[in-house]
């Protein structure tokens, strides 16, 4: 007997040059110190996505992100990219499992990382296995790296205990 796939699901990994040399360091430091309000799905030192306004980072990061991005908008029909807002989790911190909604893309920026501690982002599949489990997948990443994923694909930041700060950009792309 012979398997194969029935469905499958991509995700697309960029990696932004010279980020953590150029970039990381004066797009972090525009963002403003103001704490946000958090859902109670998470525990998040800061989150600015709750704020209505163009953040004050917005157009820095997308002169560094538009090179990237402009192939993957042509291919993928994109229209908008919506709200951007930027999360740093301390030690302990998490978000929980979530979506983006039904259509279009997420994304998110690694913005300050360090590999050795801090997990990445965790996967959930759309449907369990025939087992009945939705077994999460998470891959490693290093600052700098960008991945783009279906909007509707069940995701979480899972808590690091360090004392090192994770700071990550996240949008979507419809």
């Amino acid at each position: 007997m012979k398997a194969f796939p029935l469905f499958s699901i991509n995700a697309y990994r960029v990696k932004i040059k010279d980020w953590s040399e150029k970039h990381r360091d004066r797009i972090i430091d525009l963002v403003p110190e103001e704490q946000e309000k958090v859902n109670t799905l998470s525990r998040i030192y800061y989150s600015d996505y709750y704020n209505n306004k163009k953040p004050p980072y917005y157009d820095e990061l997308m002169k560094v992100l538009e090179p990237y991005l402009e192939d993957f908008i042509k291919e993928n029909g994109i229209n908008h990219i919506g709200t951007l807002w930027c999360q740093k989790y301390k030690s302990g911190d998490y978000h929980g499992p979530h979506d983006h909604g039904s259509i279009g893309f997420s994304a998110v920026l690694y913005a300050k990382i360090d590999s050795d501690v801090h997990p990445s982002t965790e996967f959930f599949p759309p449907f369990p296995s025939e087992k009945g489990t939705k077994v999460g997948v998470s891959f490693q990443v290093e600052e700098g790296d960008l991945i783009i994923f279906p909007a509707h694909v069940l995701h979480m930041a899972p808590p690091h205990y360090d004392d090192k700060m994770r700071v990550i950009f996240s949008f979507n792309l419809i």
